[in-house]
Parts: C-alpha cells; structure tokens; sequence
C-alpha cells in the first residue's frame, strides 16, 4: 500500500475515534467493521455490562468467537466441495471406463 494512495478515515468504536489509513477500497469495509464493532459492543452495554474497558473486552471476546465460528463454517464448506470433486472425479471415472473415451458421439453398439 503506498502512502499516495491512501487516506485518513475517522472511525468510533466504543465511543473511541480511531484514526486509520485506509484506500479508497477499504474505505467502506473498515466502516463495516467500525459499525459491526459498535452493535456488539451496544449490546454489551444493554445487558447491564456498563461502559469501559470491561463492555469493550466482552465485546472483543464476542467478536472473536463469532470470527472462530466463520473461519470454521468455511473450513467445513472448503471440506464438502473437496469431498464432492473427488466423487465427480470418481464418477466421471467410471463412467468413462463403462463407456469407453468420450468422443461427443455416441457410442453404437450393434
């Protein structure tokens, strides 16, 4: 990332400002996550937490384990669509071995 290629963005997260270099790119990303952070850490603070370091760390923690449940949700994705590529492989496998090499014609048996 070069430096003329960024600018400084403004974001609040529990009522802290945080200034940040972001590209025009991540712009809109990082205020998600800004307003993301801010949801759950309001909720935090709903429940009686109160505000301070202690609503902030839950809310980091929640955060965290919600991240853990994503990153685990695509692992388990990545496994099913390896599992299933190796079932059409051996699928396509056997049906060639059956049919003889595909030629785009069918195959006439007399």
């Amino acid at each position: 990332m070069n430096q003329n290629d960024t600018k400084s963005m403004t974001v609040n997260v529990g009522g802290q400002s945080l200034r940040i270099r972001v590209t025009p790119e991540e712009e809109a990303q990082y205020q998600r996550a800004a307003d993301v952070a801010n949801r759950v850490y309001e909720e935090i603070v709903r429940n009686g937490v109160g505000l301070g370091p202690r609503a902030m760390a839950m809310a980091t923690f929640q955060l965290a384990v919600e991240l853990d449940e994503a990153r685990r949700d695509l692992e388990g994705t990545a496994t099913t669509r390896q599992l299933l590529g190796g079932l059409i492989q051996r699928i396509d496998e056997r049906v060639t071995a059956q049919l003889g090499e595909p030629s785009g014609q069918p195959e006439r048996r007399g």
